[in-house]
């Protein structure tokens, strides 16, 4: 991506921080996106993609990039809208169906996920969600995984 179409994005994001509430969701999800994109800007930059198919391999998995870039429009779409990576386990059931951010957008990304219609499909037919949140500590990139369930209604 060209740095001016990151300048671009960066002040849709900030014109998004701006016209939300203080401690909304809606705000946090800015947040965790301009972090994610000024991460991503920097002299080094890290493939959150790279590293998860890496670790995913180095477990065992087979996996593989799932989004598709359209360049004309200039965007990504991920699978269903959600998912960046598709893995499978020789000794495990199901396929593993992972969408990769920042470990600051994990839980906006999550409620991404439990609000989406294939969800309930996927982990129903015997497949798990991950989501894999990445943050670089010092000089050592981090990773928190969160597995998404399904909801279970409480009972009174």
């Amino acid at each position: 991506m060209k740095a001016t179409d990151h300048k671009a994005q960066e002040r849709d994001i900030e014109r998004k921080i701006k016209s939300s509430a203080p401690g909304s969701d809606k705000r946090k999800e800015a947040e965790g996106e301009l972090q994610e994109l000024k991460m991503l800007r920097g002299k080094k930059k890290m493939n959150f993609t790279r590293m998860t198919i890496k670790r995913l391999e180095d477990e065992g998995y087979k996996a593989d990039d799932v989004e598709q870039y359209n360049g004309h429009s200039k965007r990504s779409k991920d699978l269903f809208g959600i998912f960046d990576i598709v893995a499978v386990h020789t000794k495990k059931k199901g396929t593993l169906y992972v969408q990769i951010t920042s470990k600051a957008n994990i839980s906006s990304r999550q409620k991404k996920i439990l609000g989406s219609s294939v969800t309930e499909t996927i982990l129903k037919a015997g497949n798990e969600i991950h989501l894999y949140g990445w943050v670089k500590i010092e000089n050592r990139w981090d990773l928190e995984i969160r597995e998404v369930k399904l909801r279970t209604p409480k009972k009174k």
